[in-house]
């Protein structure tokens, strides 16, 4: 298993509301999240790709964005889904110890 600080790193450097979103997603089977290109999120999210611990989603918009805004969206591979709750308690468990 590669090593997981980096993804606790990344999980640490996330607003509160982006943490809850992480936690909704392990309650909510089948869910996706939806991003802006180069935002926190983002950078984590296109990190878990990276492990296996998720994959990018096609974004089909039927309406005009504004320019330069470009979302993305994302969803927990099965791995992903076993691995996030063991990545949220490193992120947070030993911090509040």
């Amino acid at each position: 298993m590669p090593d997981a600080r980096p993804l606790v790193e990344l999980i640490r450097r996330l607003s509160a509301s982006n943490v809850s979103v992480l936690r909704a997603t392990l309650d909510t089977p089948d869910s996706q999240i939806a991003t802006t290109a180069n935002s926190a999120n983002d950078v984590l999210w296109s990190a878990f790709v990276d492990h296996g611990l998720a994959r990018e989603l096609t974004l089909d918009l039927d309406v005009p964005l504004p320019s330069g805004f470009r979302p993305k969206t994302f969803a927990l591979t099965e791995e992903g889904r076993t691995r996030l709750s063991r990545l949220l308690s490193e992120a947070f468990d030993e911090s509040d110890g």
